[in-house]
């Protein structure tokens, strides 16, 4: 499960593609951002928290004389035909005119301006400041269309922008929650005759991600995602559990690292890995999506204070006091087992690298 090699540049191709771009980490949980809503503006317009909203109840904001082609909720379902019928270039149409105009600023630095835009090239550019997706988003959305969809709660932030969550479940069995952003933008269309028409239209803004749990994966489970696995071995490596942590290492992986105390030997004794266990703290710095069936994630990790006592001296030795006080990066590697697997769809990490520093090619 540990093995300490150079890591490869490791970034995402979409269907069809031959292209690739890296994912930016999005640390927040929906249910610790959903703390950070409370105090914003949106209470401040008097619109319901969150609830589940019936289809023909889908909130539409008419803010001005503009007309307003169709609720925040219909734009949702739109997107969700397009992602099935796998066009991804469709899905332009909700691209926000401020996120096409940030990437043509961006390929006029570059003297690729005059090349046609397509969805893609918004996905290279994944980040904040334009349309953002991550893990979850391009697992269950552009990798793969979903089996199953159902509308759990929606709730207007501002009149201009709009969040509604879908319970999600792949076809693999992975389970998760999507939340959608979106916001009202206002928009000229040309007329065969007459001056052009004012209209405000519902554009996709963001799709984030969570478990379907509340509960860590006590073992390997087609509907736990890869971010809930890697976050279950942290607890596990925190609280000293190393049979916890071995149970979702891929079979591959326990082939060369185990038995179990073998694996417990090398987490306790190897001065890359030692680190690991009964860490203070860990946080996740970036997530990669290479291909539907592989998931990597960085994580850097402060150590405890001091080494435990049961470690030889000559290791002691090896572990500077820099190393054990200072914040250590580390990648996780995950696979999804093959469908003839005896672990059939499970996400199961395959190896955990210490790394020197993050690749310039994963920090966009």
């Amino acid at each position: 499960m540990f093995a300490q090699s150079q890591t490869s540049t490791s970034v995402f191709r979409p269907r069809g593609s031959a292209s690739a771009y890296a994912v930016p980490a999005r640390p927040l949980t929906w249910r610790q951002h959903r703390h950070r809503l409370v105090s914003c503006r949106a209470w401040e317009y008097n619109e319901p928290r969150w609830q589940p909203l019936p289809e023909a109840q889908q909130p539409c904001s008419d803010t001005s004389s503009a007309v307003v082609d169709q609720g925040p909720g219909a734009t949702l379902r739109r997107v969700l035909d397009v992602v099935r019928e796998g066009d991804l270039d469709g899905m332009l149409e909700f691209c926000p005119d401020e996120v096409i105009d940030k990437l043509l600023a961006l390929r006029k630095e570059t003297g690729s301006s005059d090349e046609p835009v397509h969805f893609e090239d918004i996905l290279k550019a994944n980040s904040e400041d334009l349309l953002y997706l991550d893990t979850y988003a391009l697992r269950n959305l552009i990798l793969a269309a979903p089996s199953s969809v159902q509308v759990l709660s929606a709730m207007h932030v501002t009149p201009d922008r709009y969040l509604q969550r879908c319970a999600i479940v792949s076809p693999s069995g992975e389970e998760c929650v999507l939340t959608f952003g979106t916001t009202l933008q206002e928009v000229s269309e040309c007329q065969y005759r007459g001056p052009p028409l004012l209209s405000k239209k519902w554009m996709l803004q963001s799709v984030t991600g969570e478990c379907n749990s509340d509960e860590l994966p006590a073992h390997p489970s087609p509907s736990f995602p890869p971010e809930a696995v890697v976050e279950a071995q942290l607890a596990a490596l925190r609280e000293g559990r190393v049979a916890s942590v071995f149970a979702h290492a891929s079979p591959e992986n326990k082939a060369s690292t185990g038995p179990v105390e073998k694996f417990a030997a090398m987490l306790n004794r190897h001065p890359d890995f030692c680190p690991l266990m009964h860490h203070v703290a860990a946080e996740t710095v970036q997530r990669l999506q290479p291909s539907e069936t592989t998931y990597m994630e960085v994580v850097r990790i402060t150590p405890a204070s001091a080494a435990a006592s049961s470690l030889e001296a000559e290791l002691q030795s090896r572990i500077s006091r820099q190393q054990q006080q200072e914040p250590l990066l580390f990648m996780w590697i995950l696979s999804r087992q093959s469908e003839n697997s005896a672990w059939s769809h499970c996400w199961m990490t395959d190896a955990v690298r210490p790394m020197a520093a993050i690749p310039s090619e994963f920090l966009k």
